[in-house]
């Protein structure tokens, strides 16, 4: 497993929509709060509906922090999969600054709340109201956030519902969350970012050693995650805070002084601070995109055209480059690395990240073969056919003939014809694949195929050797 490298990525829109949300929702309750409180929750009867709208929005800032816990840091592994790791305690040392800007507010709009309450009685009835509302809008939240990040467990549109519901349900199940990954025993459940977009899937990882490095390896990339604040992010959320407590005394003189209807005042308010807070938002991922540039231009200086990969803060760990159909070689930052090791990785991002369709033969055995081979070993053929299907098995076997892999070859054709021997179903959630794999059904094959000797990784490194021109191409430096 030491060929393991991980590529950590910048932050995805869609995060940075959330967290927008997030401080949106934080600072329009406060207002609602605030606002409620100042008037003894007088209602207007003649606006019921700009009111509800408002509460819905507004109230639900609690389930949306809850929401922000478990939103991370993406990194890929080998390209692929979507693993990192990162805890409550590790979420708050990294963000204290923005939590205490951010959560402040909704706070203090609930203190409000309680206060009244315990004045007025006839008050306490916006509690429960306030909270039913706020647990509705975090369930069509959680459903959007779903749809969104476009996360396909098993196909259409029906199913990124489900799984999104699913997923948030899961934040109150025994599930040991490790970033991305969602874990039940032997089973991770993850999203990992396809060709056509973000797939996921499930998988049993049977090994006790790989477990055991998959979760040492996600601590050592949360380890690495870095996301201190800049000057300008302070003074960027400083602003919008300025501007929203400018907005409140605005209201106060349209109330006072001008007689505004206290609702209509909310509105006022929230608009200002939504804008401000929207703004300051975009200014801050405009500030993200220029901290990157530096390392980007000294990529581009030795590896034009690369759209490159980044952790946060300018930390550039692992660099290739796609030339066309072919990994260009350049040594980017330190020594050059060791050659075998790196040729080796350079054809596993070939064959993992290239899409199909634009590998050459030569590499398009590679990756079948690649594939399957990691497939098997993290969960058994039954992962790999549920994660693969039965036409990459075909093209697989195809592959393994041309390595020369007859064992390998043997072994994927009896589990071709056992998985197409009985009717299947889709496997649609970790417990129901756990309890597929516990059945044991291709446990014969997959003890066969990992006593197999020589392993499925020595034919690919004879492969790589052989036609090393391939998938490589050198280049100096200045190149």
């Amino acid at each position: 497993m030491s060929d393991h490298k991980f590529r950590l990525l910048p932050r995805p829109p869609r995060d940075a929509f959330f967290s927008w949300l997030l401080r949106v929702s934080s600072f329009g309750f406060a207002l609602f709060c605030y606002d409620a409180y100042r008037h003894n929750f007088q209602i207007n009867p003649s606006k019921p509906v700009g009111h509800i709208l408002i509460q819905a929005l507004f109230l639900a800032a609690p389930v949306l922090w809850a929401f922000a816990l478990v939103r991370l840091p993406q990194s890929v592994v080998e390209g692929e999969t979507i693993l990192c790791r990162n805890s409550v305690r590790d979420l708050v040392a990294r963000n204290w600054w923005s939590i205490l800007l951010y959560l402040t507010p909704a706070m203090t709009g609930c203190l409000l709340l309680a206060g009244q309450a315990l004045q007025n009685p006839a008050a306490i009835m916006i509690v429960p109201m306030s909270l039913g509302t706020a647990l509705f809008t975090g369930v069509v939240l959680f459903i959007a956030a779903a749809c969104a990040a476009s996360v396909r467990f098993t196909g259409g549109a029906l199913s990124r519902l489900s799984d999104g519901l699913r997923l948030g349900i899961s934040l109150f199940l025994p599930w040991e969350k490790i970033g991305s990954v969602v874990r039940s025993g032997e089973v991770y459940g993850f999203c990992a970012p396809g060709m056509d977009g973000v797939t996921g899937g499930y998988y049993r990882i049977k090994d006790p050693e790989t477990r055991q490095w998959l979760d040492g390896a996600l601590t050592e990339v949360g380890a690495r995650i870095r996301n201190q604040p800049a000057p300008l992010d302070f003074a960027l959320q400083f602003a919008a805070l300025a501007i929203s407590l400018g907005a409140i005394a605005l209201g106060y003189w349209l109330y006072g002084v001008r007689r505004m209807d206290w609702q209509d005042v909310l509105l006022i308010e929230s608009a200002i601070a939504y804008g401000a807070i929207a703004g300051m938002e975009m200014l801050r991922g405009f500030a993200r995109v220029e901290r990157l540039k530096p390392a980007s231009r000294r990529q581009d200086a030795v590896a034009p055209n690369k759209a490159a990969d980044y952790t946060d803060d300018n930390e550039s760990w692992i660099v290739t480059e796609e030339d066309g159909r072919k990994v260009t070689r350049r040594v980017v930052f330190g020594e050059a690395p060791d050659r075998d090791a790196d040729d080796w990785n350079s054809m596993v991002d070939l064959g993992f990240v290239l899409p199909r369709e634009r590998q050459t033969p030569l590499q398009r055995v590679a990756g079948d073969a690649l594939k399957y081979d990691g497939e098997v070993l993290n969960g058994g053929h039954l992962q790999y056919f549920e994660n693969r299907g039965e036409a990459h098995a075909e093209d697989t076997i195809r592959a393994l003939e041309a390595l020369g892999a007859r064992d390998h070859q043997a072994i994927l054709t009896a589990a071709l014809a056992a998985w197409r021997g009985q009717s299947r179903k889709p496997i649609r959630s970790a417990l129901e694949y756990s309890r597929k794999a516990n059945e044991g059904e291709f446990d014969a094959l997959d003890s066969q195929y990992y006593a197999a000797q020589p392993d499925l990784n020595s034919y690919l490194r004879a492969y790589l050797a052989k036609n090393r021109d391939g998938f490589i191409v050198d280049r100096p430096l200045d190149g």
